[in-house]
């Protein structure tokens, strides 16, 4: 089709191809915001602009797909583990040495990007961790920084901010795009309906129920929607510098905005992020809730897994502590500083730790 990312051309080309129709309001909303914030403002190149129809496609047939699925039995409540906190503290780490074990449901990067339809036989799946790939090294030419900074591939876990762009609403957009005003439409949504059609979909793909772990550094806003569709959730948050974290976390949005754009702003991007993430660092944590240092999971994910384990009253036996052994020797952690200045980012030391204060990563 011809390069467009107007709605009214995108929604009923998505359509077309799925051979249904998709009533969905909120959707249509954000999307509209979306796309008319990222027409003027992201600055988007031809690559850009081509990548961002792409996705602006790929996840209106999906919700298409989804909406149009068999209907599976009302589920139980599901115990859940939420990895959240400030980014670049050590999540992803986690996230993925708790993914080693069979016992815990995850939602891989392959299956985040394409949910739908839901029952994934052999031929259907690899066709899935095909494209996901294909995504990645089509990122990997446009921003080659990205995957080192984080690392992706289409069986590791993924972040729950993919399966909610399927809501329009989700940090994935901001992050990857220069979306001041949809950023801004953004934070003033209720996020319940998101919460809602997240768990219908982890509940349309593992339908037997089984403990299950999530995570995204912005689920770190949003604990009060997580416990109204998941009761049983339980929160688990690392910290880690404010400074070295949100340093970090540039580095990261500078990348992923590279993908979509040659025109970023590094002394834009630090004061917009750092006001973001002291707003949610000061969020109230529910009873309960874990507490890791980033210093001890780079030390020793193992026996930082070990004790998470016994906090929920897991079972932490030989095979699983042997698989989380061999993940973490494979991949070890980087350690040390952030070797960017925040000066960089438009950002001071001082100025970051001022915007903390009083929170609890201070």
């Amino acid at each position: 089709m011809a390069l467009s990312l107007d709605l009214d051309v995108l929604w009923p080309e998505a359509e077309t191809r799925e051979g249904e129709s998709l009533s969905a309001p909120g959707l249509h909303s954000a999307l509209t915001e979306l796309l008319a914030s990222t027409v003027s403002e992201a600055g988007l190149s031809l690559a850009g602009r081509r990548l961002f129809q792409a996705e602006i496609l790929r996840i209106l047939q999906q919700r298409i797909r989804f909406e149009n699925r068999p209907s599976i039995p009302s589920m139980p409540d599901r115990e859940v583990l939420v990895i959240t906190g400030l980014p670049r503290s050590g999540t992803t780490l986690l996230h993925n040495l708790l993914a080693v074990d069979s016992s815990n449901f995850f939602v891989p990067l392959w299956r985040a990007l394409y949910p739908c339809p839901v029952e994934a036989d052999s031929n259907d799946r690899q066709a899935r961790v095909q494209a996901a790939e294909l995504q990645l090294r089509f990122a990997d030419r446009l921003s080659p920084s990205l995957r080192r900074i984080h690392p992706m591939y289409p069986e590791w876990p993924e972040e729950c901010i993919t399966l909610m762009q399927l809501s329009g609403l989700s940090d994935r957009y901001t992050i990857c795009l220069r979306v001041p005003s949809y950023a801004a439409w953004l934070s003033r949504q209720a996020m319940d309906e998101p919460y809602r059609l997240l768990r219908s979909v982890v509940d349309a793909i593992e339908p037997t129920g089984m403990r299950t772990v999530l995570k995204a550094p912005s689920h770190l806003g949003n604990v009060r929607e997580i416990r109204k569709v998941w009761p049983r959730s339980r929160f688990l948050t690392i910290r880690r510098s404010p400074d070295a974290a949100v340093i970090s976390f540039c580095r990261l949005v500078e990348a992923s905005r590279m993908v979509f754009s040659s025109l970023v702003d590094r002394k834009e991007i630090g004061p917009e992020w750092c006001e973001v993430w002291a707003e949610r660092a000061r969020v109230q944590m529910p009873g309960g809730s874990i507490t890791l240092e980033y210093s001890d999971l780079v030390k020793g994910p193992t026996d930082v897994v070990r004790d998470v384990y016994q906090e929920m009253g897991w079972s932490f036996s030989n095979d699983v502590r042997s698989k989380v052994a061999d993940w973490a020797t494979r991949h070890p952690a980087p350690t040390g500083a952030p070797t960017t200045a925040a000066q960089a980012y438009g950002l001071e030391r001082s100025m970051i730790l001022r915007g903390f204060s009083g929170s609890t990563y201070t």
